[in-house]
């Protein structure tokens, strides 16, 4: 509810007496989904099946809601990911590498030579660093 009131730039009560209010006149409109201990709110019509299942290495453009869309990214990125993605205090946001939902690098389209089409953070274990670079090689933007 908080993210929410976040998005939108609402005080927190309103939100949460339209929420209310939401569920009063249509009941089965939201659903709450436990994540890591948190209630989180999602909308019946998403494909819950889908977000239940670990999603392999998806790489993200900057500026991704997936990264950015949440004031408390705690379920996505710890402090040190964040860092790597958002590495000055600019508000620029790297292309991000997700590890199953969760943030573990950034990546570059068309890397300079001899530089590395992306960077992990520390302690990403070696298949998923040949799985970060087929997943780039695959990019088909070019």
């Amino acid at each position: 509810m908080d993210d929410l009131a976040w998005w939108l730039g609402l005080p927190k009560t309103p939100v949460r007496a339209a929420v209310t209010a939401l569920r009063a006149a249509e009941p089965d409109s939201l659903v709450d989904v436990v994540v890591d201990g948190q209630v989180m709110l999602v909308g019946r019509g998403i494909d819950l099946d889908g977000l239940t299942e670990p999603g392999g290495v998806v790489l993200v453009p900057g500026f991704d809601e997936m990264v950015l869309g949440y004031q408390d990214r705690g379920l996505v990125a710890d402090a040190e990911a964040m860092r790597t993605v958002v590495p000055f205090s600019n508000g620029v946001f790297r292309p991000a590498v997700l590890l199953d939902g969760r943030l573990v690098g950034t990546w570059r389209r068309a890397p300079k030579a001899a530089e590395e089409s992306y960077e992990l953070v520390p302690g990403v274990p070696g298949p998923t660093r040949v799985a970060v670079e087929a997943a780039v090689a695959a990019w088909p933007h070019g």
